[in-house]
């Protein structure tokens, strides 16, 4: 019996030092497993806020990028460009090259605006088991094009120099394309467009965009706009920048016909020096040079087919009055439908009289006013108006219809990257 009391006692012993040794090796495995967890979770709440910290500086950069982007299209230097993507990162987003940790720029060239920020990050908890960097980065590239389509009005100047087009009247508009198709015929300006006096009440249908550098202000609820309607929009190039003006030294020099005022006059195209006032004038197809002002007098008219009329020097105006206006443009391509073209700066071209008016053609006076209503049944143009500043007023019908032959291509920005 003795060998068998020894094995048990044995066994017994052996049982008794396992059961001392267990609750050790448990507290070690915990202490383990307990900073493997530790540095999971501290993996994870770092990662986590890298992930969003990605996220903000990400957007901060494409909206940074964007405006950036806006103020070239709207002709700005490349010096106020990349100073306003990073005033505008600074403002919105709070984020500025003078904060520590943070590293931001701008650099514009013709066409893009690149915008790069970086950020370094505090460890929450990572610092404990890592010490390299931590940081986000992220890059954004807005590119510039021009978007050509048709338009049927733009006014040519600026902001803060001047005011744009303002409608007020009681006019009835129809701006559209020929075939109708909606996004086509444009109202443009390169500085605000506004709605004021009894333009509030005008009714209006525009098939294109109505779009502005500036600001849209009291659009009324009988306007309607089948494209978009956009404040802050790129610059609108002039759309006959590449037209060459007439060669007038080079023309025959023409003189009036004698007559009174009120008996009617045939005008052959060539060069005008002075003053012509005429109750009715027929135009003979051709290019005409006008120094002088084109005036017609009481409720006479003008009409000419196949013309271009171009005013130049100081006194260099069309004056049609209360004029029956019919006018089509000539057949050359070289003119690119304008059928009035007023050089002549600082002016103001009056198509507000009581006559009613068909203009085929583009009017086009790129340093002057265009005033564009009156009281008559209708006015009508076929083809584009544009100037540095238009005014629409009156109580009136008026039709503008374009085609892809008058088109403008406005400065659009895209996010490319």
């Amino acid at each position: 019996m003795w060998p068998v009391t020894v094995a048990l006692q044995t066994h017994r012993v052996a049982r008794d030092h396992l059961r001392t040794a267990r609750p050790g090796q448990v507290m070690v495995l915990f202490a383990l497993m307990l900073t493997v967890l530790v540095g999971f979770m501290a993996l994870a709440i770092d990662a986590g806020f890298l992930l969003a910290e990605r996220r903000a500086v990400q957007n901060a950069a494409d909206a940074s990028a964007l405006y950036g982007g806006r103020l070239l299209s709207q002709g700005k230097t490349k010096a106020q460009v990349e100073a306003g993507a990073l005033a505008y990162a600074k403002q919105i987003y709070g984020y500025d090259s003078s904060d520590p940790g943070v590293q931001i720029e701008a650099e514009a060239t013709a066409t893009q605006v690149r915008v790069e920020i970086t950020r370094a990050l505090p460890r929450l908890f990572l610092g404990v088991l890592y010490t390299g960097d931590w940081e986000v980065s992220a890059r954004a590239v807005t590119q510039i094009l021009p978007e050509t389509s048709p338009y049927a009005m733009i006014a040519l100047g600026k902001l803060p120099d001047y005011n744009g087009i303002d409608f007020n009247g009681n006019n009835t508009l129809t701006i559209t394309c020929n075939p109708p198709a909606e996004g086509c015929g444009s109202i443009g300006s390169n500085s605000d467009i506004t709605f004021s006096g009894s333009g509030s009440s005008m009714e209006a249908t525009v098939w294109g965009n109505l779009g502005a550098m500036g600001n849209i202000e009291n659009l009324p609820t009988g306007f309607e706009v089948k494209g978009d309607v956009a404040a802050g929009q790129g610059e609108i190039p002039d759309p006959f920048a590449g037209v060459t003006a007439p060669d007038c030294d080079s023309m025959p020099l023409k003189s009036e016909p004698p007559g009174p005022p009120n008996t009617p006059v045939v005008l052959e195209p060539g060069r005008y020096t002075k003053d012509i006032k005429r109750q009715n004038i027929t135009l003979l197809p051709g290019v005409y040079c006008f120094e002088g002002s084109l005036e017609v007098i009481g409720n006479g008219s003008i009409t000419g087919n196949g013309v271009l009329l171009y005013f130049r020097g100081p006194n260099g105006l069309f004056v049609p009055g209360n004029a029956r206006i019919e006018l089509t443009h000539t057949a050359d391509p070289a003119w690119k439908n304008i059928v009035i073209w007023l050089a002549s700066c600082n002016k103001e071209l009056q198509l507000d009289g009581n006559g009613d008016m068909v203009i085929t053609g583009a009017v086009y006076a790129p340093c002057s006013h265009i005033d564009l209503g009156g009281t008559a049944d209708s006015q009508v143009v076929s083809g584009m108006v544009v100037g540095r500043t238009i005014k629409l007023h009156g109580d009136v019908t008026i039709n503008l219809t374009t085609d892809n032959s008058y088109t403008a291509a406005p400065k659009q920005i895209y996010l490319v990257e």
